[in-house]
C-alpha cells in the first residue's frame, strides 16, 4: 500500500496512538502504525470528499483503527520473514567523493570559498574545546575502557542537522525588516548558550556562531555510527548546522526556503571537504538524539523528517538502521513514529530486524538482548563521562 501523504490528523491520531501501544512487539507495533495511518487517511480522505458525510467520517476510522481482530492479525503477518524481506537490504554507505572546497577570501567579517559559500563570521564565540573518542565498532567488548583510552580525536567526524523551532514570520517581502531582526535575535542566542557551529537564516546567508575547533551544546544524550566506529554524545564529534526553520511550519509551507537549501549545501560541500566527512555522517537531530531514562529514541525530533538530503547532495540516511537501537537496543514509541511522518520507517524497522537477528544467533528472545545493549550502553557512557573530565 502506498505512503499517505500525511499522517491522519486530531482524533484519529489519537486512536491510532492508542490501537498501537495495544501491540507489545515493537516491529509488528511500527509496521501496523504503517497499515493503520495509510487505512485511515484514505478512509478520512475519501468520506470528507463528500461534506454531507463528514460527520461520520470520525465514526467511520474508529471503527476502522479499533476494529480488536486487526491488530492480532497485523501483528502476525509483519512478523513474517517475507514481509521483513520486502524491504530489500538495508543502504550500503555511499559516500561518494569528497568535495573539493577552498577558501578564496578571508576577512575579519566574512570568509568566500570557490564554491560560492560566503561565511558572516563576524562575531564568532569559542567553545570548549573538543576532544573525543572514537568507539571501535568491531570490539563492543573494550568500550566499556574507554575511560583509559588515549587516542583522542579533535577533527569533527560528522554533521548533526537541526532547526531553530523559534516563531516564524510569513516569508514574504512585506516581512524583510521584521525577517532580519527576527534572525539577529536567533543568532544572536544561539551565540549566547554556544548551541551551534553555523545557522543558515531563512534568506539562506551562513552565519559562523561558534568556532568549529570548540563544543557547541547541540546534540545532547545521542548516538551515531559510521561503517568504522560509534559515536556516543555527539556535542564533542560532529559539527553543528542549524536552519532558521521549524521542521513542521504550522502553515503548511516548507520547511526551509530554497535560499536556505542552496547554502546549506555549499556549507556542507565545505565542510566535507575540509574535514573529510563521510556522507554517512550527516545526520539529523532527530535520528541521533536519545533518552536514556526510558530506552527511546527521538528525545528531540527536530527534522525526525522532511530533511531535504538530496537537495543537500548527500543520500537518504533516513534509510540506515538507527544506530541507537542496533547498538545500544534503545526502542520507540509511537509518538515518534508519528513525527517522523514515514521517512524513518525504513531505518526503524532495518534496525529492528538487525537486533531480531543478533539476539537469535544468541539464541536469546530480543527483550533480554535489548537489557544486554543497554547495560553497554551504561557502562560505555560511564567510561566516557570519566574520559572526558
Amino acid at each position: 500500500m502506498a505512503k499517505p501523504e500525511k499522517l491522519p490528523s486530531g482524533h484519529t491520531a489519537s486512536m491510532l496512538d492508542w490501537s498501537a501501544r495495544q501491540i507489545g512487539d515493537p516491529v509488528a507495533r511500527l509496521k501496523y502504525l504503517r497499515e493503520a495511518s495509510n487505512l485511515a487517511f484514505t478512509v478520512e480522505t475519501k468520506v470528507n470528499r463528500n461534506r454531507k458525510w463528514a460527520a461520520i467520517a470520525g465514526v467511520v476510522v474508529a471503527a476502522v483503527l479499533l476494529a480488536v481482530p486487526v491488530i492480532p492479525r497485523l501483528a502476525s503477518a509483519w512478523r513474517a520473514p517475507e514481509r521483513i524481506k520486502s524491504l530489500g537490504a538495508p543502504p550500503a554507505p555511499l559516500n561518494g567523493d569528497i568535495p573539493e572546497v577552498w577558501q578564496v577570501e578571508k576577512t575579519p567579517a566574512y570568509e568566500v570559498y570557490s564554491n560560492g559559500l560566503r561565511v558572516e563570521t563576524e562575531g564568532v564565540v569559542m567553545g570548549p574545546p573538543r576532544r573525543f573518542i572514537a568507539l571501535d565498532r568491531k570490539h563492543p567488548e573494550e568500550w566499556k575502557n574507554a575511560g583509559v583510552l588515549t587516542n583522542y580525536r579533535t577533527d569533527p567526524v560528522g554533521i548533526v542537522f537541526h532547526t531553530t523551532e523559534s516563531d516564524m514570520l510569513p516569508f514574504e517581502q512585506s516581512q524583510s525588516q521584521n525577517l532580519k531582526r527576527a534572525g539577529e535575535n536567533v543568532l544572536s542566542y544561539v551565540r549566547n548558550i554556544k548551541a551551534y557551529h553555523y545557522l543558515v537564516d531563512r534568506f539562506g546567508r551562513v552565519h559562523q556562531a561558534l568556532a568549529e575547533e570548540g563544543i557547541a551544546h547541540h546534540a545532547g544524550s545521542s548516538v551515531w555510527a559510521d561503517r568504522d566506529s560509534v559515536y556516543v554524545n555527539l556535542n564533542h564529534s560532529f559539527l553543528a548546522v542549524s536552519f532558521e526553520a521549524q521542521t513542521r511550519p504550522q502553515d503548511g509551507s516548507d520547511a526551509v526556503t530554497k535560499a536556505q537549501v542552496h547554502a546549506g549545501r555549499v556549507l556542507v560541500d565545505m565542510l566535507r571537504s575540509r574535514y573529510k566527512i563521510r556522507s554517512e555522517n550527516c545526520t539529523t537531530h532527530g535520528q541521533v538524539s536519545v533518552n536514556p531514562a526510558n530506552w527511546l529514541i527521538g528525545a528531540h525530533t527536530d527534522w525526525a523528517t522532511r530533511f531535504p538530503y538530496e537537495e543537500m547532495g548527500l543520500p537518504d540516511n533516513y534509510s540506515v538502521p538507527i544506530p541507537a537501537i542496533t547498538t545500544f537496543g534503545f526502542s520507540y514509541d509511537p509518538a515518534y513514529v508519528q513525527a517522523s511522518e514515514a521517512r524513518l520507517w525504513k531505518g526503524l524497522l532495518f534496525a529492528d530486524e538487525e537486533v531480531r537477528k543478533a539476539a537469535s544467533a544468541q539464541n536469546l528472545k530480543v527483550s533480554p538482548y535489548r537489557a544486554i545493549l543497554n547495560q553497554r550502553y551504561k557502562e560505555t557512557t560511564d567510561a566516557l563521562n570519566q574520559q572526558q573530565k
